[in-house]
């Protein structure tokens, strides 16, 4: 078996926006639907998973730990946090797939493969629960998390 020769360290500090559209195409490509506070919650799951890997953020935009879960405030006017209202489906040649590194795919094909027959809320709740279990944010060479 050949290994992978995938650089998952690099810091991408990958725009949010570009980390959604990228979510969202995954799913359009599997004929799955995604709601807006998936969307989040799944974006927040790769940036931990980045950061408790690498100490660095994976998304340029830091989300907000609020009481239902974790929130991208620069994805908010597109995508409202607790929407659980289905995004339309991304048209081919409509919607430009901007660019992300080679790490910030590895992070969302992660998060979204092994939440993929979860519901809404069971993301959600462990985006929010991992979340809460951030600590020391600010510091990140400090930082933990209880798994």
């Amino acid at each position: 078996m050949q290994e992978s020769i995938l650089d998952t360290t690099q810091s991408p500090c990958t725009p949010s926006n570009h980390l959604a559209i990228y979510v969202r195409n995954w799913h359009n490509i599997r004929n799955q639907s995604i709601t807006s506070c998936r969307l989040h919650a799944l974006i927040a799951l790769a940036d931990i998973h980045h950061l408790n890997t690498t100490g660095e953020w994976l998304a340029n935009d830091r989300f907000e730990k609020w009481m239902r879960g974790p929130v991208y405030k620069l994805l908010e006017s597109e995508y409202p946090a607790f929407d659980s209202t289905e995004l339309p489906w991304l048209i081919p040649g409509e919607v430009v797939t901007p660019e992300i590194p080679v790490a910030a795919m590895y992070y969302l094909n992660m998060v979204c493969e092994s939440h993929e027959g979860d519901s809404d809320d069971v993301v959600v709740f462990t985006a929010f629960r991992w979340a809460n279990r951030l600590k020391q944010r600010e510091d990140i060479r400090t930082f933990t998390i209880d798994w």
